[in-house]
């Protein structure tokens, strides 16, 4: 039996997989853009690129170090970081590297800064006409990190992005995705940017944070406005609620979702929520390029397993379950698998903070009782013995 598909149209653009490499350091280099989309990428984003006049950070004036490991488990890793500029500057890129990034023979998809905009939209119709012209498939529009939190306090970029993609497609056909951090309350701004004539909206779980080291009496690493960006696995929750939100209000637009994803069902996942393809960084950036083929190969493998053919036939599918009327509170119980338990005790601790439902013997028990149905000890337990009682509910 063949594998299902996992092929996806994107504003009218042909992705042979969902997975997309996000804007990072590897797309600072036109050379290794390609290299991403001949190992798998199904279409890559540059590196956010700014115009000449406006081109301030390059090499060795970025914040340094770019990454640090806040901390990882068997599913994947968070890290937490700063801004970054590109490698190149506006000219190279125009004269060599995005010809460079073509090559690789996916689609390119150009990130690209808004900062200054509504003062002087000359510059963004330009870069955005400019890259057209040279083949980009699309162009990111990077307000997430115009987003985090300005001196003033406040997201001071938000006003402007109606304006900023108004102006922008009436300068170019190709279409227009604004990209927006992590926002508590999602929905307007994405029912704005729809309304505004963006084709797309990135949702990325990335938001603003702050680690400090307590040793140094500082932040873990410098930024160039005092905070950081946190991403990885850690960043998925945010980025999963965000989506599903927005498509449950009826946004009618592709939803594209990135954060913490290092597996077939980590895209799944997204899916599910209801988006339509993922874009990736931390895991390419830390475990190599060879990730955009094997976490494909996962997802077609779950897609087997569970009986989908194609995309579609799960996408948004947990929606429906987002729902007060799901909250199956206090109606199940936590059952003990003897033959799994070794007796080791650790469900017991958590246990016995609250409800005293766990006795340990040869086996544990658990007295129905007294048991709220709570799962801390399904958390605790190493060896998966002990489940809830008729979960999943049925319809």
């Amino acid at each position: 039996m063949a594998l299902p598909s996992t092929s996806v149209l994107l504003c009218g653009i042909k992705l042979r997989s969902p997975l997309v490499l996000s804007a990072c350091a590897i797309g600072e280099y036109g050379k290794q853009l390609m290299k991403a989309a001949k190992a798998g990428a199904a279409a890559v984003v540059t590196q956010t690129l700014v115009d000449q006049e406006r081109y301030k950070f390059r090499g060795p004036k970025d914040p340094t170090p770019h990454q640090i490991k806040v901390f990882e488990t068997a599913k994947g890793l968070t890290v937490c970081g700063a801004g970054k500029g590109m490698r190149f500057s506006y000219d190279e890129w125009v004269d060599r590297e995005f010809k460079l990034a073509l090559e690789g023979g996916a689609p390119v998809i150009l990130s690209m800064s808004t900062i200054g905009a509504k003062a002087n939209p000359d510059a963004d119709t330009t870069v955005a006409k400019t890259f057209e012209q040279l083949g980009a498939s699309a162009i990111e529009l990077n307000f997430a990190p115009t987003w985090f939190p300005n001196k003033a306090g406040g997201f001071w970029r938000l006003p402007e992005s109606p304006y900023i993609i108004s102006a922008l497609k009436k300068a170019v056909k190709i279409p227009l995705i604004p990209k927006i951090p992590y926002i508590l309350d999602v929905v307007p701004v994405a029912k704005m940017l729809e309304e505004a004539g963006a084709d797309a909206i990135h949702v990325e779980g990335a938001t603003a944070i702050l680690f400090i080291d307590v040793d140094m009496c500082r932040p873990v690493e410098p930024s160039m406005n005092g905070y950081n960006e946190m991403s990885g696995e850690a960043a998925k929750p945010f980025a999963v609620r965000c989506i599903a939100e927005i498509v449950k209000s009826g946004v009618n637009i592709p939803i594209i979702g990135s954060g913490g994803i290092f597996s077939g069902r980590d895209v799944a996942e997204y899916i599910m929520a209801g988006a339509t393809c993922v874009e990736m960084a931390t895991a390419p950036m830390h475990f190599g390029l060879g990730v955009f083929r094997r976490i494909n190969t996962e997802l077609k493998n779950f897609m087997q397993e569970k009986g989908y053919e194609k995309l579609d036939d799960f996408r948004g599918k947990a929606l429906k379950y987002v729902d007060p009327k799901y909250s199956h509170i206090g109606e199940f119980k936590a059952v003990v698998d003897p033959n799994l338990c070794d007796a080791c005790g650790l469900c017991k601790i958590p246990c016995d903070s609250a409800h005293e439902a766990i006795s340990v013997d040869l086996v544990a028990r658990i007295d129905q009782d007294k048991c709220a149905g709570c799962a801390y000890c399904i958390v605790k337990c190493p060896r998966g013995a002990i489940s809830l009682k008729g979960w999943p509910p049925a319809e």
